[in-house]
């Protein structure tokens, strides 16, 4: 399954809690196993692999920025955030955290990220690595 499904899907289950209907946990937890680890191909990565790619960093920071409001200033602070979010999604997976508002904070997040993931992966019509229209062809 891809991540923005996961999220997607996250979100959906998470919507189940607040709503107090049974939920697939499982789904919770694969999406903080994602977040904290994404498959990398056999080698170990960590937290989303934010060092290694920027294109992650800026992923993360949009869909806090459309749930929180701010954007975070410092690469430590957006780990520490994701590390915080990871544990929520944990206990929440685990039933330890059932409140409606760690609920609901990660809910928002899981949209938002879905959201931004779908941004960031589908192609506008107007990218440049568009092959362009030749009229001598038509």
């Amino acid at each position: 399954m891809d991540f923005p499904s996961l999220a997607l899907d996250a979100a959906i289950e998470l919507d189940k809690l607040e709503k107090r209907q049974p939920a697939d946990l499982a789904t919770i937890q694969r999406f903080g196993h994602y977040l904290e680890a994404p498959p990398s191909g056999g080698r170990p990565v960590s937290l989303f692999a934010l060092s290694e790619n920027p294109v992650n960093v800026e992923i993360l920071n949009s869909a806090i920025f459309h749930t929180e409001g701010a954007s975070l200033s410092n690469f430590n602070d957006l780990e520490q955030w994701v590390r915080d979010l990871v544990a929520q999604a944990k206990a929440i997976a685990a039933g330890e955290s059932t409140g409606s508002e760690e609920i609901g904070s990660l809910k928002r997040f899981c949209l938002s990220l879905h959201q931004v993931l779908l941004e960031e992966l589908t192609p506008a019509p107007d990218d440049e690595w568009m092959p362009a229209y030749d009229e001598r062809v038509a």
